[in-house]
């Protein structure tokens, strides 16, 4: 099979093979280039990928494939459907700690490179923060998210913004698809990451209980009226 690779020096467009969806990366400091390099070989595209390997390396695009196959899976579950891939350094988030977020404009979905990057792998928190954006994203086709009405993550405290209506749902969703996508045996280590995320949003003991509750309580909401979700 011809393998064609396309390069946009500054939003990025890297398409290892004709039957895969597009990749878009976008990175810092890689200048304001528009060429556009279109390689039909197999062999010279391998050559090109490899002398870029600072910005597309190998790994780096097996990883964001298998991002990209998680994100379809997550988006299957809710019956809608994801823009491109788009890595930010810290910097160009919403906040320099927001794992992922939601392009408003284009439905993209933005990766802070300092969490999502080959050297982390895909572990629970990866999952987890796509499982939540996708679902904040379903909340806004449905009419359930007002941008206007809720508190933006650099507006106020992780508890506060963590224990909105819209974020309980988020991370109900999440939990869930978690749970769905790992096995019996290792129900534990999922529980265990959700209780050791809950405790870092929580301000204290007594908020810490009241977000799990309000979180499990919206999970088997979820449960009882999304019928066959997972």
């Amino acid at each position: 099979m011809s393998k064609e690779v396309i390069l946009k020096i500054k939003n990025a467009e890297v398409i290892k093979e004709n039957t895969m969806p597009n990749i878009s990366v976008s990175l810092k400091n890689v200048g304001d280039t528009k060429n556009i390099i279109d390689i039909q070989d197999v062999n010279a595209a391998r050559e090109l990928e490899q002398s870029l390997s600072s910005l597309y390396s190998a790994e780096m695009l097996d990883y964001l494939e298998e991002l990209r196959e998680i994100i379809e899976d997550i988006s299957s579950v809710l019956n809608i459907s994801m823009g491109e891939i788009e890595l930010y350094e810290p910097s160009d988030m919403p906040t320099p700690t927001t794992a992922a977020a939601i392009s408003n404009t284009t439905d993209s979905i933005m990766l802070n490179v300092e969490v999502f990057n080959p050297d982390r792998g895909i572990e629970l928190y990866q999952i987890f923060s796509l499982a939540n954006v996708i679902r904040m994203s379903w909340q806004q086709r449905q009419g359930k998210l007002n941008l206007l009405r809720v508190k933006a993550s650099n507006d106020c405290s992780i508890s506060e913004y963590n224990s909105q209506k819209f974020q309980i749902d988020a991370h109900a969703f999440a939990y869930l698809y978690l749970l769905a996508f790992y096995d019996e045996s290792e129900y534990d280590k999922v529980y265990g990451f959700f209780l050791n995320f809950v405790s870092n949003i929580s301000s204290d003991k007594a908020s810490f209980e009241l977000v799990i509750n309000r979180i499990m309580n919206r999970a088997e909401y979820i449960l009882r009226t999304e019928q066959n979700l997972f």
